[in-house]
C-alpha cells in the first residue's frame, strides 16, 4: 500500500507520525509526502528516515494508490486543481466541512472519495477516526479502514451527523487537555508534583475511557458507582454542577460549530 500525504501541517505531520510508528511492524505500507514549502520537508525527512519526499503534490500522487488530503478547508480546491487523480487512486480528505459531493466534484470521474477526521492522538496511533465515504465499493472500504486501523479506533458517520461527531472527537481532545490540565494543577495545589500529577491525570483518564470503550455501561452510570453516600467523590461532582462545569462543556463545544 502506497500512501501520499499532502500538507505536512500539524495534522499531516501526525497522521505521519503515526504511520511511520505503524510501518515498524508493517512493511507493507509505504509514505511519501508533499508540501507547500521545502524546508519543512527537509525536517520530516531527518526525523523520519524512511519517508520518501515528493518536490510536488502531482509527484507525490504518481507515487501513490492512497491519498490523505491533509491540508486546510481553503486550499482544497487549490491542491485539487494541481494533481490528477487515477482509477486506482482513493482519496481521504481531512478537512472540515469540505463534502462528499464537493471532493468528488473536484476529484472527477469515479474517482472513490473519503472524509476522514482523526484527532491528533493519530501521532501515537489512537486516534479516533471519523469517516464516511462515496462511490467507494466494499473492497476499497475494507481498504481504507485496515489503513486508518494502523492510526487508531473507526467509526462510520452518516455525513447529515458529520459536524457535530467532528466537534466531540477531535474540537473535544482540547478540552480533554484542558481538563486534564486544571486537573494536573489541583493536584500540585494539594502538595503533588507536577510530574505526579500529571502522570495520574493521565492513567486516569486512560482508564475511564477503556471503561466507556469495553463495558455495557453509561457515563452517569460509572459516575454513581464512585459516589459513595456521604462520600468525598459526590461533594465534588455537585461542586462541578454548582460552578457550571456541564454548561461550559455543552456551550463550548457548541461555539465550535461552523455555521
Amino acid at each position: 500500500m502506497k500512501v501520499a500525504i499532502i500538507g505536512a501541517g500539524n495534522m499531516g505531520t501526525a497522521i505521519l507520525q503515526g504511520l511511520c510508528h505503524a510501518t515498524m511492524t508493517d512493511e507493507a505500507v509505504e509514505v511519501i509526502i508533499a508540501n507547500r514549502t521545502s524546508n519543512r520537508l527537509a525536517d520530516l525527512c531527518d526525523r523520519y528516515p524512511g519517508v520518501q519526499i515528493a518536490n510536488s503534490y502531482e509527484a507525490a500522487v504518481e507515487a501513490a494508490d492512497i491519498i490523505i488530503l491533509a491540508v486546510k478547508p481553503y486550499a482544497v480546491a487549490d491542491v485539487m486543481h494541481a494533481i490528477r487523480l487515477h482509477p486506482r487512486h482513493i482519496l481521504l480528505s481531512i478537512a472540515a466541512g469540505v463534502t462528499l459531493d464537493e471532493l468528488h466534484l473536484l476529484a472527477g470521474g469515479d474517482t472513490p472519495v473519503f472524509r476522514w477526521i482523526p484527532n491528533t492522538a493519530v501521532a501515537v496511533n489512537r486516534s479516533l477516526n471519523l469517516y464516511c465515504s462515496l462511490h467507494a465499493s466494499e473492497a476499497q472500504i475494507h481498504r481504507v479502514l485496515s489503513l486508518l486501523s494502523l492510526l487508531g479506533v473507526n467509526v462510520e458517520v452518516d455525513e447529515p451527523h458529520f459536524e457535530a461527531a467532528t466537534i466531540l472527537a477531535s474540537c473535544g481532545i482540547a478540552f480533554a487537555f484542558r481538563f486534564m490540565e486544571a486537573m494536573q494543577r489541583a493536584g500540585i495545589e494539594m502538595g503533588l508534583r507536577a510530574p505526579e500529577a500529571e502522570r495520574i491525570v493521565a492513567g486516569m483518564l486512560a482508564g475511564a475511557a477503556q471503561v466507556m470503550l469495553s463495558e455495557q455501561t453509561t457515563c452517569e452510570q460509572e459516575v454513581y458507582k464512585v459516589c459513595s453516600p456521604g462520600g468525598m467523590t459526590i461533594r465534588g461532582v455537585n461542586a462541578l454542577d454548582t460552578y457550571g462545569f456541564p454548561s461550559a462543556v455543552i456551550e463550548a463545544l457548541k461555539k465550535c460549530r461552523l455555521h
